[in-house]
């Protein structure tokens, strides 16, 4: 696990690397890694977010899934590169996970990861490079959550006015998504891009599954000159490096249709 962590240092300090001669975008990205990196071997557990009825900030890293791994490390970055006085952790990751920055209950948080993507690009944190590394334009319904509401314990183990609330707000975010277009790669022609992907951009796996938009995420990492997966996996139940180079581990899962690639600016 350690490995791929001493690697990065290792090529940093051969580098010559000086921190502070960085651009912010590079010290940026050179925390991302970092920070990821560090947190290799960490356990996997789905819905992280989803204890209980009553939306709260949720902040630990304990143990992840996959996007709850994305949005710990981005926001670290964020706070030790960009990072006022008055911000802390908590407050970046208020910023990323819910519309608006915002906790309004179960309904304000980017449940979907192209919302995540849509208000990350408004902020000004990160930039959609889908379309210039050669994505081809689709337009998908989505209505996941709304449509297997038993999937999903505060849209169906909570009652009262605040369920109504959250599914018109869900129903809305799903509307807004479905009536956007996007930019996806297919997992057929990602080995034809990877050269254009980036060490630190995030990589998001769409999927052909009805009324969804996203399945997975992580970071790219360079491993031997290739681009490879740093993420939390379901498979191997803990944060780690893919063994296989992004192309091929995309075209090993049955479910994932092509990938989204985002760039921290």
């Amino acid at each position: 696990m350690k490995y791929f962590y001493l690697l990065f240092l290792t090529v940093l300090s051969m580098s010559g690397l000086d921190v502070k001669a960085q651009s912010t975008h590079q010290q940026m990205i050179d925390c991302i890694l970092e920070f990821g990196l560090k947190e290799l071997g960490k356990p996997y557990m789905g819905g992280t977010l989803d204890d209980g009825c009553a939306e709260e900030l949720v902040c630990t890293n304990e143990k992840y899934d996959c996007v709850t791994f994305v949005e710990y490390v981005f926001a670290q970055a964020r706070l030790n590169v960009y990072g006022k006085t008055s911000e802390t952790l908590q407050s970046q990751l208020t910023k990323l996970r819910y519309k608006d920055g915002m906790i309004a209950g179960y309904g304000s948080r980017l449940h979907y990861f192209r919302s995540w993507i849509l208000q990350a690009e408004k902020n000004g944190y990160v930039k959609d490079i889908t379309y210039k590394i050669g994505g081809q334009k689709l337009q998908k319904t989505i209505n996941f959550i709304t449509t297997n509401k038993d999937k999903y314990l505060k849209m169906s183990g909570c009652t009262g006015a605040d369920l109504k609330i959250n599914l018109v707000k869900l129903t809305a975010m799903e509307k807004s998504l479905s009536e956007s277009t996007y930019y996806e790669i297919s997992k057929y022609e990602v080995a034809a891009a990877m050269t254009k992907i980036k060490p630190g951009d995030i990589i998001a796996f769409a999927t052909q599954l009805a009324g969804l938009d996203v399945v997975h995420t992580g970071f790219a990492v360079n491993v031997g000159g290739k681009i490879h997966l740093l993420h939390a996996s379901s498979q191997e139940k803990k944060v780690v490096v893919s063994d296989l180079p992004l192309d091929l581990y995309l075209t090993g899962n049955k479910s994932q249709s092509g990938i989204i690639v985002v760039r921290p600016k």
